[in-house]
């Protein structure tokens, strides 16, 4: 029913799974779907969704992952003026407790610094 990079909406709820929430499927296996999210990445049933009538704008623009602060990371980048690799860096560290792998993030950006070390040199 679902593919891959559809945006979800959560229609019967469970302890990880608010209702209305939104989400992005990363994964589709069958019935079973896996979403992405700042905090859990387990398998659910498909019929816990509806794709989304809701605008996805939010979903784009201000990603959870991005916005833990009071700035978002991309005015940070923006204000400080910094390159592609020094604001991947940058981008892969302040996400790492919220997205993904910790030590995956922490390693691209330990990637992007070597890439501006290289640039540098």
């Amino acid at each position: 029913m679902f593919k891959i990079g559809d945006i979800v909406r959560v229609i019967k709820p469970s302890e990880c799974l608010p209702v209305d929430e939104v989400f992005e499927i990363t994964e589709v296996d069958g019935q079973m779907v896996r979403l992405r999210d700042n905090t859990n990445w387990g398998w659910y049933h498909e019929n816990r969704f509806v794709l989304s009538e809701r605008d996805t704008e939010g979903i784009v623009s201000n990603p959870k992952h991005y916005t833990q602060g009071n700035i978002q990371i991309i005015d940070f980048i923006q204000d400080q003026k910094l390159n592609f690799a020094l604001g991947n860096a940058i981008k892969y560290i302040c996400r790492c407790n919220y997205k993904g792998t910790k030590e995956i993030d922490l390693k691209k950006a330990i990637q992007y610094l070597k890439f501006e070390l290289r640039e540098s040199e």
